[in-house]
């Protein structure tokens, strides 16, 4: 078994993405079983078959990259993929889930649910924009901007909503909009953005 601990760390976006694509290929060349340790998630998605996320000491879940990026089982992993999480409670209505989540704020879905459960909204499903729209996104969420991280030629905004959420624009659409710490900001999404987990209690048998 080959150990890699951290082998991706320190190095610059150029040198990174070099390294790690001729690590893929003497890695599928030898076709060794290998075990890649790393605090990013976006060192290990193009290199490993199956992700096992630690938290305080023990496995919380394992899976294919895409299982984890999908639906990610505990606040920990979401953070660790990047994903906005919430708990909740879910009750069917019509053809639509609700989720009466923290501080009162509502989400609706398409995923049939009932009882307690995680929503998982992915920053890049999020919308922003200046002023309340009417259009077909059904979850909305307003605050002002309490942060913006620049990704290469995208932005991640951090909304200081009611809970907090997590948008993923472009770097033209931010420079567009004027998006800037402390303005006044409408985060939406549609209700098929909104994915609905097992919460962790449930699933861990409240463990």
């Amino acid at each position: 078994v080959l150990l890699l601990d951290e082998p991706l760390t320190g190095l610059d976006p150029a040198t990174k993405a070099e390294v790690a694509a001729e690590l893929h290929g003497h890695l599928r060349r030898l076709a060794l079983p290998a075990i890649l340790v790393s605090h990013d998630v976006g060192d290990v998605l193009g290199l490993a078959d199956r992700i096992a996320v630690l938290e305080a000491g023990r496995i919380v879940q394992e899976g294919a990259p895409a299982q984890l990026l999908e639906a990610p089982r505990t606040p920990f992993v979401a953070a660790f993929t990047g994903a906005n999480y919430f708990l909740g409670t879910a009750s069917l209505r019509g053809e639509l889930t609700q989720v009466l989540a923290a501080e009162g704020a509502r989400f609706l879905s398409t995923d049939a649910a009932t009882g307690p459960v995680g929503v998982v909204v992915h920053p890049w499903d999020v919308s922003l924009a200046a002023v309340r729209s009417f259009a077909s996104a059904l979850n909305e969420l307003t605050g002002p901007i309490v942060r913006m991280a620049p990704l290469g030629n995208r932005v991640r905004v951090t909304v200081g909503s009611r809970p907090a959420i997590v948008a993923e624009v472009t770097a033209d659409s931010s420079a567009r909009m004027g998006l800037a710490p402390g303005r006044q900001i409408v985060a939406t999404w549609k209700a098929t953005g909104t994915r609905l987990v097992a919460s962790p209690s449930v699933d861990d048998g409240g463990a």
